[in-house]
């Protein structure tokens, strides 16, 4: 077991009841519906069949045996019951087929035998095959497995001895067997419904349900991968600190390792996380927390790629003046228009260190504040001077307070009211970013000056979503995705170098907030939009738009409800399947 846990799951019985129905039960059925029945013998060392009217003779078939192969179901279409939960991770699933038969070819062979007074005389060695069935009124099917973890860090689901047993049988003997000559034969016929019987009841359903089952499972490590074109980043799904536990027998926990590598080197740059484990969900079929450290290895992923970075030119911005020194004339940046004047620019964007994530309370006024404000009666007065405010992050506590007192003075008495309907959890970003500025006098740019941008932002709109979006439904992740909004106040800049004489860094903040820091965005709406993924198995998707995603101190916590799509997974499990 793993000494780090970036994730932790919990699964309802709800969840584990859909998951048995909708895709276990599906994979089964399809399992076993062309189930081979065993071959079987009946044997009967000696039956009359004949006399002459005189009663100077009989004549008898000796040692009759019937063989019945090929045998197979028809009719069969078994129908999901229920799912159990037993102790330690033991699990039932019930099936019932109704009026179903067992069809079998049958082989009988004997010894047509005359017996006189004073001897016998054998007159013929018979061997005939005819069709046969046994109709079933139902066969009711038990199927036992267990959830448990591998040696190897991941999970099986190991099927025990499936229990069938038929009931209410009818044989229909072939009219030309030698049996239907035996006056006795409602005596022999129970011998004939119970070997048919024990055919079914011994057939092992177990293999091909478990050669079925386990590729499903294999589908939850390939879903923690990302950038499938190479596979660089993967996220790993091993046994966490917590492993696998079934609390009270009424449901699952389960705590993974979240491990990632990028080209198979692990991320290492923040502590091994050990994220509490969830509580069962009461209406949901899965609650996940995702530990920030699954985030910041996002990040050290996009950034170990070279994925952070761009070049601005011109012809990039709405405005494409602002690279051109001519726009500097007169401002902190003379010293570049004397150098040279009126010259287009273009600026080198990289990042120079991972960016890192930070979960914490901040206070923002958004649309759902103001109107929460509103119906707790806060005059219109003091919320009309707010409106400046709306959707502004703040860190700190005091910072928002100086703010709202600067903007709205009447608000005083109301604060508290207004620092409780701007509370949110939310999750703050600092990325240190290098810019080189360059000047193109002519087709060769000539470097000017560096400046180290140290900016914070504020990640919002967590939500569930798919990556690729584009991709099929085997190619996908499914992932806790969210976007990004400056904060513009925490633009910090420190100028690295220069081969301009006179540059001053003191509106440099400005520059990488308004003209610089929405292209940067562009590399950052991807990363945003690849998401952190959450372990999933094919087939099935998480109910994006009824997810619920919320920010705590060092974790998201996430609820779901799951939907079954059904196509991959069932082409998946019929080629385990037909490969057992």
């Amino acid at each position: 077991m793993s000494s780090m846990q970036g994730l932790a799951l919990a699964i309802s019985p709800d969840g584990i009841n859909y998951f048995a129905q909708v895709l276990v039960a599906d994979v089964i059925l399809k399992a076993i519906q062309t189930i081979a029945l065993a071959n079987s013998n009946i044997n009967v060392s000696s039956i009359q069949i004949g006399a002459a009217p005189d009663g100077s003779s009989i004549t008898v078939a000796n040692n009759v045996n019937i063989t019945l192969s090929g045998g197979s179901l028809s009719g069969f279409n078994p129908q999901f019951q229920a799912c159990t939960q037993n102790a330690s991770g033991n699990f039932s699933l019930t099936f019932v087929a109704n009026k179903c038969s067992a069809n079998y070819n049958w082989h009988e062979t004997y010894k047509e035998v005359v017996y006189y007074a004073f001897g016998h005389t054998t007159v013929g060695s018979p061997s005939n095959n005819y069709a046969y069935s046994m109709g079933i009124s139902a066969l009711n099917i038990t199927v036992p497995m267990t959830l448990a973890a591998t040696s190897g860090g991941g999970y099986e689901l190991n099927v025990g001895a499936v229990n069938a047993v038929p009931t209410g049988l009818s044989p229909n003997i072939p009219s030309n067997s030698v049996i239907q000559q035996y006056s006795g034969l409602p005596c022999l016929a129970p011998t004939v419904d119970s070997a048919t019987e024990k055919t079914i009841e011994n057939v092992n359903f177990s293999q091909p349900i478990q050669a079925a089952i386990n590729p499903l499972f294999g589908t939850i490590a390939d879903s923690g991968t990302l950038l499938p074109s190479p596979t660089e980043v993967v996220y790993q799904y091993g046994v966490g600190i917590n492993g696998l536990s079934f609390p009270n027998d009424q449901g699952l926990t389960l705590g993974v390792t979240g491990q990632v590598t990028f080209q198979g080197a692990p991320f290492s740059g923040q502590a091994a996380p050990d994220v509490q484990v969830p509580s069962m969900p009461a209406t949901q079929h899965v609650h996940f927390n995702l530990a920030d450290y699954e985030f910041n290895a996002l990040y050290w992923a996009f950034y170990s790629a070279g994925a952070l970075k761009t070049e601005v030119e011109p012809g990039d911005l709405p405005d494409p003046a602002v690279l051109n020194t001519a726009t500097y004339k007169g401002t902190y940046l003379q010293a570049l228009y004397n150098a040279y004047p009126s010259v287009p620019m273009s600026v080198s964007v990289n990042a120079t260190s991972a960016p890192t994530l930070y979960f914490q309370q901040v206070y923002i006024l958004t649309s759902a504040a103001f109107t929460e404000l509103a119906q707790q009666s806060v005059p219109s007065a003091v919320l009309s001077h707010l409106k400046v405010l709306k959707n502004a992050v703040y860190l700190e506590q005091s910072s928002f307070v100086t703010a709202v007192e600067k903007h709205s003075p009447s608000s005083t008495s109301y604060i508290q009211q207004i620092e409780t309907a701007a509370q949110a959890d939310g999750a703050k970003v600092t990325h240190d970013v290098q810019c080189v500025f360059s000047v193109v006098p002519t087709a060769n740019p000539v470097e000017v000056f560096t400046v180290q941008f140290n900016e914070t932002e504020f990640v919002y709109d967590l939500a569930l979503g798919v990556y690729p979006a584009t991709a099929s439904p085997s190619k996908q992740a499914q992932t806790v995705q969210f976007a990004f909004q400056l904060i513009p106040s925490q633009t910090g800049a420190t100028l690295v170098s220069s081969n301009v004489t006179g540059i001053s860094s003191s509106n440099f903040p400005m520059m990488w907030n308004i003209v610089l820091q929405p292209e940067y965005a562009t590399e950052l709406a991807k990363m945003g939009q690849t998401g952190v993924p959450v372990p999933f198995i094919q087939g099935f998707e998480f109910l994006f738009e009824e997810a619920t995603v919320a920010v705590q101190t060092g974790y998201v916590d996430v609820l779901a409800n799951t939907q079954y799509k059904g196509a991959s997974a069932t082409k998946a499990a019929a080629a385990g399947a037909g490969g057992a």
